[in-house]
């Protein structure tokens, strides 16, 4: 869990591939209900390397949890993977593996 999120607010998740990414990275992200049914929102986004791009959503009150996973190409790449809410940053990390941040959101 890397932290909570406010209902109302204004997400941005954003990736940045360094230019020695062996491949495509994709990050999926997406809100998850308080019954988990059905994922909402979901969005995935296909960085290659050296490249960026970002998803910004509003957090409507039907999210429990936001899911994010990153999924590394498969001969290795390293980017930074980065979360605001209203333009504040919540986390900001250099990753090299797939990798799977969760938020609660309140």
């Amino acid at each position: 869990m890397k932290g909570i999120l406010e209902i109302g607010n204004t997400i941005k998740v954003s990736y940045t591939a360094s230019a020695s990414s062996s491949g495509v990275t994709s990050v999926q992200v997406g809100t998850v209900p308080p019954d988990a049914s059905n994922p909402s929102g979901a969005k995935v986004l296909m960085i290659s390397p050296a490249g960026s791009d970002s998803h910004a959503f509003k957090l409507l009150d039907n999210a429990e949890m936001v899911r994010i996973f990153v999924k590394m190409p498969t001969r290795g790449g390293t980017g930074t993977l980065t979360v605001t809410e209203n333009g504040e940053t919540k986390n900001s990390e250099k990753i090299s593996a797939d990798t799977d941040w969760s938020y609660s959101v309140e």
